[in-house]
């Protein structure tokens, strides 16, 4: 059973690769990177299915590095969605 899924967004379109492990997901973003399926800015991140839980999310400068060095976030997905939208509104209306 695939308990996480890879995701890349671009900016326009959403990609998910279901795989059964954490280590998986991490070889599967790093594959796409080294191949140039992706872009430096395009936003990755790891969900882990059964707990709804987020593993892993960076919207830019996305690097092997950066992807095998974010270890285990496991912040509930939409809090971490939150949090960001929050960040982002911050810096858009100049109050951050």
């Amino acid at each position: 059973m695939n308990q996480y899924i890879a995701t890349h967004h671009n900016g326009k379109n959403t990609s998910f690769f279901p795989v059964s492990t954490v280590d998986d997901a991490r070889e599967q973003l790093i594959y796409l990177l080294n191949t140039r399926q992706i872009g430096l800015n395009d936003a990755l991140s790891i969900v882990e299915t059964v707990s709804d839980q987020l593993v892993y999310y960076k919207a830019k400068n996305n690097t092997v590095n950066s992807i095998e060095a974010n270890k285990i976030v496991y912040k509930p997905i939409l809090e971490q969605i939150g949090q960001y939208l929050k960040n982002r509104l911050a810096m858009l209306l100049g109050t951050k």
